[in-house]
């Protein structure tokens, strides 16, 4: 059956399906082919074929935008906080990021999951999810003056230090350690047990258990001075 533009359930491209609504950017048309239903707007000069309707738009994110919009759609009003969670001065947690499209605010109807025992320091920024989810994994230590964007994912156990920068849908591993002042550019993948040195500016993916210092951040060799 196809979707009409009753009141749908936003989501990000890759869960989209029956009543739910996304957007598509003309870099990811190939994948509207695998969808089972649900509603996207895409480019206006899109050729594939889709199980999901298919609202063809000069610009999807705008048009995207303008639907949240018009049907009032709210963040949740409650996150989800595990057990044995404690948190310093003046933190920061649910706001929006800094996410806009041509001067508009992209609005954010996430929500942040926090594992139990986590830990997160004073004057921390976590802001909340934009469709899906801001993710802070079980045990994981967060010091003060920390910013972490929507949408980022930070596995289990990791250390982050202060002053570091997670961007955007990046994904943290588990068991990372992210130096003083360090920054994580949006939707970079950090593997597991990595260890990120201070200050560095990772620009790209980093491999499970490699270290990475510099500006920009690259792989230490085995023989580098520690």
């Amino acid at each position: 059956m196809k979707e009409t533009m009753d009141k749908l359930t936003p989501v990000p491209l890759e869960y989209c399906g029956p009543g739910r609504v996304s957007w598509c950017s003309a870099e990811r048309t190939a994948e509207l082919v695998g969808l089972l239903g649900g509603m996207v707007f895409c480019p206006e000069h899109t050729l594939a074929t889709s199980g999901a309707t298919l609202v063809r738009v000069e610009d999807p994110k705008a048009s995207f935008i303008d639907y949240l919009i018009g049907n009032e759609y709210r963040p949740p009003e409650k996150f989800t906080v595990g057990a044995n969670v404690r948190h310093g001065l003046n933190c920061a947690v649910g706001g929006d990021g800094f996410g806009f499209h041509k001067g508009r605010r992209f609005p954010h109807l996430g929500s942040i999951v926090i594992g139990d025992d986590v830990e997160i320091g004073s004057n921390v920024c976590i802001d909340r999810g934009t469709l899906g989810d801001t993710i802070i994994g079980a045990r994981t230590k967060i010091d003060n003056l920390v910013h972490i964007a929507h949408n980022a994912r930070i596995g289990e156990d990791c250390m982050i230090v202060a002053q570091a920068g997670i961007g955007g849908s990046a994904v943290i591993g588990n068991g990372v350690f992210i130096g003083f002042g360090a920054k994580i550019k949006n939707k970079v993948t950090i593997g597991d047990g990595a260890v990120i040195g201070m200050g560095a500016v990772v620009i790209c993916d980093v491999p499970a258990g490699e270290t990475w210092a510099g500006v920009p951040a690259r792989k230490l060799s085995k023989d580098a001075p520690e």
